[in-house]
């Protein structure tokens, strides 16, 4: 199977390690690799990039992070893990990305890290030696960026090694003319930092004091245009100076055709693509004298090597060229051959970039995973250039408050287990955990999954496992279900609660657990008799879901995925959980008709967002700008919002304008019941999410008619949304795309009738009903009691964030850390004002 390798860049533009980012891709594709690029920062509001991109290659796969307005630096890092677990295994290369490879430390060894160093200045070997502990191999460009990055971290040395980057050759050099004026080119950015684009103005005066008949082509564009414009009047309006700003890659490559010398007076480079192109192509190098361009041009042979900034230096070189065309054509083919002789074709660096890649495959397999940490965020400037605009170090904290991703399980024979013990079906009581009560769509799927067993004549509860925390919203459940809670009080220890817990599920057996989403209580797995049979269920496509099924799953008899794309994720971390893992859908009720009343053209198309309200993973804040675009295109839409969540004031302070204008009405949480009236009146239902597993609000509004209009991410939605026919996809955060979809259905009134009879459809028949999901289940549970499983027997696992003497505490007690750590902040802020 042909390997995944993600090469990142921020965004796209003419650069030269951009297009030497876009050759590895094409080359790694044809030699068969799933090789594709991802730009971080293309669609990103973080970052301005100041040139004007040209075109994206169009024969390359290309993914990029789509963010909005309204998200900040953490979006764009979690979304960035995100999309590189999603992919593994697979193989990270990032190209002169250094705001998105602050994410490395937090990535699963599922993610093989190769990382490159372009450049050879500072900033480039502090980030380095801050990140590349979490690095699988470092790449460096030529042997002086290797022996000073060995030199400044001894440590990194056997992870080092050195591919020269490539450029295309042409078949042959162009014969070029020997008389007239000398044509000088220089293509790249135009800027003061680096690349010294001022100093070609003191270059045109100096070739005009020495009389040299020249024509300077600059090939690019940047912040230095306008000085060298105003600054250059006279060259520009006699020919001499010819601006042509940004060209297409492949008119570049032609331009160089019709060109004698390549100019390149920088501050600092590494391996420069621009000049190995030139030089490809039969220019003659003039270059300022920098180290790292010792090994390709040498001085007198293939091209000319002059003191940074001496303008006089890189006059004279070029003088001299001028005046003796033989020489002149003599270097140009040694120039073309060296090129071709020193590596820096394509085959020769894919190549050696395949080489290293199963080598450190070899390497990960047979030693241990890299190590992990938190996120630290880069500086925010460097030698007065910007890296990170904005304040972000908050945004870091969001960050490390995700769980990491889990690694992949290395199944391990525990000696001692449980006796097995099965008894039927019937005589087990089933019990799902349920932390409190309180408005989500699990608690739904807790309630119906109750609800239609006790119908079925089988004993069915829920237990409240923490009936003393306060949480928002508060809801309980509907009567007529059992429901139990924990014999806990607001002054019970963990450990205190650990055992009540298993006490009561032992004076129940035989039964049947479900420790549901309840991560706080799933430790105590290892401790249950036979007697009492687990069954997990893994809920979502998240890191905190992903871990505490890997961590628990091994003494649990079954593992329940809400979709196939889970249950395949969970697979490929543990493939020995296969024989108990299963796919089981959520169902919901389904109305005997959509109650759907005719809709008039004139009337606003209803819209509507069930969930909590959060920017991480349901993104609500894209709703605003769905409706602002909307309200551009004057479409005439009412976007009705049910939930709460830790971020609600926020979103409706930021709502102000749709609330007043009557655009928006928020009903803040309200029980499930209420819920599905306004689903039966709404004619969209709209979610935004950065990931799910199979949304029950989703299956819900789709039970009533309502259409879906959904973010595309890795989630059960595939499962269910067929494009165009019950529903719409749109990438997540596309603020575009989803107006464009509800646009179209306001405009057609036929085709709304028609997708939301056929979103009623798929509940009622594709297997998504509450008969369904808890036919599914049964016979799940059939398997569970009459299928023998030895039960590892362990201690108490802990939850990582109350191990310890945390566990001798109650959970409303405050962590005294947390009271240490403002008191240092306190401190802090108070010493920097005395200063």
């Amino acid at each position: 199977m042909a390997r995944r390798i993600i090469v990142s860049l921020p965004e796209w533009s003419l650069g030269g390690a951009h297009i030497c980012a876009v050759n590895m891709v094409r080359g790694l594709r044809a030699r068969g690799e799933d090789a594709r690029l991802l730009l971080t920062e293309e669609h990103t509001p973080l970052v301005t990039h100041p040139l004007n991109s040209p075109p994206l290659p169009a024969d390359i796969p290309i993914d990029m992070i789509r963010l909005t307005s309204k998200d900040q630096w953490s979006e764009a890092w979690m979304a960035i893990e995100r999309y590189l677990e999603e992919q593994a295994p697979c193989i990270y290369v990032p190209v002169v990305d250094v705001r998105s490879t602050c994410i490395t430390p937090r990535l699963s060894s599922r993610v093989m890290v190769v990382a490159s160093m372009m450049t050879d200045y500072r900033l480039e070997y502090e980030h380095v030696e801050r990140l590349a502990r979490h690095w699988d191999g470092v790449v460096a460009v030529n042997s002086v960026i290797q022996r000073r990055a060995a030199l400044w971290m001894p440590w990194l040395a056997a992870n080092l090694v050195t591919i020269p980057i490539s450029v295309p050759m042409p078949t042959g050099i162009p014969m070029r003319p020997t008389q007239g004026k000398i044509r000088l080119v220089y293509h790249g950015r135009l800027c003061v930092y680096q690349k010294r684009s001022p100093d070609f103005i003191e270059l045109l005066e100096q070739l005009d004091i020495l009389g040299v008949a020249f024509c300077l082509t600059l090939i690019g564009d940047g912040e230095s245009r306008p000085v060298i414009e105003k600054a250059a009047e006279r060259f520009l309006a006699d020919g001499r100076l010819v601006l042509a700003g940004t060209l297409p890659y492949e008119q570049t490559l032609e331009a160089l055709r019709e060109q004698d010398v390549y100019i390149l007076p920088s501050d600092f480079e590494g391996t420069p693509n621009a000049l190995l192109e030139a030089m490809a192509y039969g220019c003659v190098p003039v270059v300022s004298d920098i180290e790292t361009l010792t090994d390709i041009v040498a001085d007198g042979e293939t091209g000319f090597r002059c003191a940074i900034g001496d303008m006089r230096s890189f006059a004279a070189a070029i003088a001299q060229l001028a005046d003796d065309p033989t020489k002149r054509v003599k270097m140009a083919e040694r120039a073309a051959n060296s090129v071709r002789q020193l590596g820096y074709d394509l085959e020769t660096m894919i190549d050696r970039y395949q080489a290293l890649f199963d080598r450190l495959e070899t390497r990960t397999r047979e030693a241990r995973h890299r190590p992990r940490n938190f996120m630290t965020p880069p500086p925010a400037s460097f030698g007065g250039v910007s890296i990170l605009p904005g304040h972000y170090s908050s945004y870091a904290n969001q960050v490390n408050q995700v769980p990491y991703w889990p690694e992949p399980q290395t199944s391990t024979r525990l000696g001692r287990s449980h006796r097995p013990q099965i008894a039927p079906l019937s005589e087990h009581r089933i019990i799902v955990a349920a932390s409190h009560g309180h408005i989500s769509g699990l608690n739904v799927f807790a309630a119906h999954l109750v609800q239609e067993l006790l119908s079925r004549g089988l004993n069915a509860e829920i237990l409240i496992t923490r009936p003393d925390e306060k949480v928002p919203g508060p809801m309980p459940f509907p009567a007529h279900i059992p429901v139990r809670s924990l014999a806990v009080g607001p002054a019970t220890s963990w450990k205190k609660r650990w055992a009540v817990l298993r006490n009561t599920l032992i004076e129940q057996g035989p039964c049947i657990y479900m420790p549901n989403y309840d991560r706080y209580h799933s430790g105590i797995c290892g401790t249950l008799p036979a007697t009492v049979k687990v069954l997990g269920i893994a809920h979502s496509d998240d890191p905190a879901h992903y871990a505490h099924c890997m961590k628990f799953a091994p003494c649990w008899n079954g593992i329940v995925a809400v979709s196939n794309v889970i249950k395949d994720h969970i697979k490929a971390l543990d493939p020995a959980l296969v024989d108990r893992l299963y796919t089981i859908p959520y169902g919901v009720a389904t109305p005997s008709s959509s109650g759907k009343t005719t809709r008039s053209p004139q009337t606003p198309l209803r819209l509507i967002y069930a969930g909590r309200l959060i920017r991480y993973q349901k993104r609500v804040f894209d709703l605003l700008l769905i409706l602002e675009a909307l309200e551009n295109r004057q479409v005439p839409v009412e976007l009705t919002v049910v939930g709460s969540g830790p971020e609600e004031r926020e979103f409706l302070q930021a709502s102000a304008h749709a609330l007043v204008s009557g655009r928006m009405r928020f009903m803040g949480g309200m029980a499930n019941h209420h819920v599905q009236t306004l689903m039966a009146q709404a004619d969209v239902f709209l979610l935004p999410s950065a990931f799910e597993g199979m949304p029950v609000s989703l299956l819900e509004a789709m039970a009533h008619g309502t259409i879906p209009v959904v973010a595309h991410c890795r989630s059960g939605v595939d499962e269910v949304i067929r494009q165009g026919e019950n529903g719409f996809f749109v990438p997540v955060g596309d603020i575009e795309g989803f107006a464009d979809r509800i646009s179209d259905l306001a405009k057609n009134p036929q085709q709304l009738a028609q997708m939301s009879e056929e979103a009623r459809r798929t509940i009622a028949t594709g297997g998504f009903t509450i008969t369904d999901m808890t036919d599914s289940y049964l016979q799940v549970m059939e398997q569970v009691v009459s299928k023998p499983f030895l039960r590892p027997v362990t201690g108490i696992h802990a939850p990582d964030d109350i191990r310890g003497w945390r566990s001798w505490l109650p959970p409303e007690l405050p962590d005294p850390s947390h009271a240490i750590y403002h008191l240092k902040k306190r401190v802090q802020l108070a010493l920097k004002r005395m200063v």
